[in-house]
């Protein structure tokens, strides 16, 4: 595990250098300031940016309205599992949660990129909460939506965001599964391709994932 924490936190360091998340002696005004004003390099926020910066920085904020993706009428499932965490709700499976495949319906409505994201961001999300509930379950059922990903999936397929990444990369270090490998691989070469390095968003997905491979 250690050789990937390594290389995920040195792709990340550079975008994330004179943040709250490299520099733990930042005040609770500067943390919320951040985290309120985060934007990526394109001036885009997402939805589930403030409830993965609250995670990543150990902020336990007032509830805040739920975010909502645009055109969607109800709440994204990531967003739904990133604010289990953000907000340290009891853990409680969805409704939407499936029991194989992926976690999230696999109809793939709309746009291809912004489905593989979602179930990506909620593998990842749903591997955290986990860990917190001890819950193997909820893990085996992480790797197994892994799993269903790398056969129905190419890696390239979501918007060069690398959610779950250590998900892969944990199946490589503990099953020394190939494709794994090169799928956490390939996902960590496709966010650097527009920069050169991860973008800031990218870079605090990369962050938190090495931190959750620290655990192991």
């Amino acid at each position: 595990m250690g050789e990937w924490v390594r290389r995920l936190r040195a792709a990340a360091e550079p975008a994330l250098r004179g943040t709250p998340i490299l520099d733990r002696s930042a005040s609770a005004d500067e943390i919320a300031r951040f985290i309120e004003g985060f934007r990526d390099e394109l001036g885009h926020r997402r939805p589930v940016d403030g409830a993965l910066l609250r995670v990543l920085l150990g902020v336990k904020p007032t509830p805040a309205p739920q975010e909502r993706l645009p055109g969607a009428g109800r709440q994204s499932p990531d967003c739904g599992l990133w604010s289990v965490l953000a907000d340290w709700t009891p853990w409680t499976p969805p409704e939407w949660m499936r029991a194989r495949g992926p976690l999230a319906s696999d109809g793939m409505e709309g746009a291809i990129e912004v489905w593989t994201e979602t179930e990506l961001s909620c593998v990842h999300a749903l591997w955290s909460i986990g860990r917190r509930e001890r819950d193997t379950g909820l893990r085996t059922r992480c790797i197994e939506a892994a799993a269903w990903m790398m056969d129905a999936m190419q890696p390239d397929n979501g918007t060069n965001h690398p959610w779950a990444i250590h998900v892969f990369a944990w199946r490589w270090a503990a099953e020394r599964n190939d494709e794994a490998r090169m799928y956490a691989e390939s996902m960590l070469h496709n966010c650097m391709i527009s920069l050169g390095r991860p973008d800031r968003f990218s870079a605090c997905v990369l962050w938190h994932a090495a931190a959750e491979l620290e655990c192991e």
